[in-house]
């Protein structure tokens, strides 16, 4: 029996994974896989180190599992724009542009003729213009783009207003679109003129597979960040993104502060991801800067910290850390768009004066931890799990589809 195929386009290169978008898209292909669909990514420009890398044509395959594979476009063109358009802080409206006048890569166009179906990852990620038959084009969104640039810094919300347009055309461009929240769910269907689209929800989920790693794993890791077996090491994960740069602010003026009651409290703090451009151990405060795998981490950590003050949507770092049955130290605003009770399943924290979230979280044993923590995944597990989240989303839209 031929396996459906689909192929998801993607504005930027997806794995490995950097930020909680990726992770989103990363998880929901794969899960895609395990329902028994061939899956191929294509993205459309790399990151900076992609180019680095020597190489002879302007594509790069990985294979990331069988069945499951990523193409990444390195030509010179798109190339140059990306990196112009980061430097001037917009969004990549150029990928947009580009593709609605048809300047199109060859392997895509290849790509699109080869899917039964195919979703586009981002709102400037358009249908292709061109003859491709009666074949389904879905958007999944992460979040309104246009309420994250709303809070992003100057230059970037010039482009809020295009975004929104944007977005509010989506309902018109394709064949559905898949929400992440209600929030942007019901936006779509408010400029859905038509009513056509279902849009069901994929939240911002994640894969527990990517989570479970084994003791010898956490051993290694803790060894490698010089951190003791008889300490306990608190988690923030972020890559460098407006809503995680003030809390980044608040932890390090926190530990800097309290350095000697952290220290004799055996207490540290790991910042995880691109949050931090470069890997640094200042005081009780672990950076590692961009980092291939983030499995790893998770599993030499003992909590999982957010103390977020603003975004759109959920956090993926949340859904990160109950997947990796790591106990939650995280403000009210931090744990939006999750069914998630204070004090029965997070430990709530001030903004900036963490010292009695950590007091809560040292009253505890780790083994009486890991109970708690295996108890609120299971009551969580219905939406922080992608690939229940997708088997959910997928069955919906067949059987609209097939009432269509």
């Amino acid at each position: 029996m031929t396996k459906t195929k689909i192929l998801i386009i993607s504005a930027s290169e997806i794995v490995p994974t950097i930020s909680g978008g990726t992770v989103h898209t990363a998880g929901v292909s794969k899960s895609l896989l395990r329902q028994g669909y061939e899956v191929r990514i294509y993205c459309l420009a790399g990151r900076k180190e992609s180019y680095s890398k020597p190489k002879t044509d302007s594509h790069r395959q990985l294979e990331i599992e069988p069945g499951l594979t990523q193409e990444i476009h390195l030509g010179l063109l798109f190339g140059l724009l990306q990196t112009v358009s980061r430097r001037l802080g917009m969004p990549r409206i150029w990928q947009f542009w580009l593709m609605r006048m048809g300047w199109v890569p060859k392997q895509l166009k290849q790509a699109a003729a080869w899917a039964d179906a195919i979703i586009c990852d981002m709102p400037h990620t358009p249908p292709l213009r061109g003859d491709w038959g009666n074949k389904p084009w879905y958007l999944m969104s992460h979040d309104l783009t246009w309420r994250q640039l709303e809070q992003s810094e100057f230059k970037v919300r010039l482009w809020t207003g295009w975004m929104r347009r944007v977005e509010a055309s989506a309902p018109q461009r394709y064949s559905d679109i898949i929400a992440v929240t209600t929030e942007d769910q019901s936006f779509f269907r408010d400029h859905d003129q038509a009513g056509k689209c279902l849009l069901p929800i994929i939240g911002s989920s994640v894969d527990p597979e990517n989570y479970n790693a084994g003791e010898d794993v956490r051993a290694e890791t803790r060894a490698q960040l010089n951190v003791a077996d008889d300490e306990r090491l608190i988690l923030f994960s972020g890559s460098f993104f407006g809503p995680n740069i003030v809390p980044l602010a608040n932890i390090l003026e926190y530990c800097a502060a309290k350095e000697s009651w952290l220290a004799e409290q055996r207490l540290r703090v790991l910042i995880l991801g691109s949050i931090e451009p470069e890997a640094y151990t200042r005081g009780q405060v672990i950076a590692t800067g961009r980092v291939p795998s983030i499995t790893p981490y998770f599993a030499a950590a003992d909590a999982g910290f957010n103390p977020v003050l603003s975004g759109s949507g959920a956090n993926v770092k949340l859904f990160e850390y109950l997947a990796a049955r790591l106990p939650v130290i995280s403000t009210e605003f931090g744990v939006r768009g999750s069914e998630l009770v204070a004090e029965k399943d997070f430990i709530v924290c001030d903004t900036r004066e963490f010292t009695p979230a950590f007091e809560a979280f040292l009253a505890k044993t780790p083994d009486e931890w890991a109970q708690y923590c295996e108890q609120v995944w299971q009551r969580h597990r219905h939406y922080c799990d992608i690939g229940v989240q997708t088997e959910h989303a997928v069955a919906a839209l067949l059987i609209f589809l097939e009432q269509a």
